[in-house]
């Protein structure tokens, strides 16, 4: 899954999907506005992997760790 910038300026990124059990049922594309926590991290990432991406380079990992 790709995160991206929205017209409006929130992001819209990957998150994981567990049931009441801690196990993983899938993952989930979500949008998050500027108030969000990792909000700066996410946008720093969409940077870096959109200027390698055009240096023809491969995009760097994910920010975040699935739980």
């Amino acid at each position: 899954m790709q995160a991206h910038r929205l017209p409006n300026g929130n992001l819209m990124v990957p998150q994981r999907v567990t049931d009441a059990e801690g196990n993983i049922t899938g993952d989930v594309l979500v949008e998050i506005g500027p108030q969000h926590p990792e909000y700066r991290c996410w946008l720093d990432w969409i940077k870096r992997d959109r200027t390698a991406t055009r240096r023809g380079r491969k995009p760097s990992a994910r920010p975040w760790k699935p739980s």
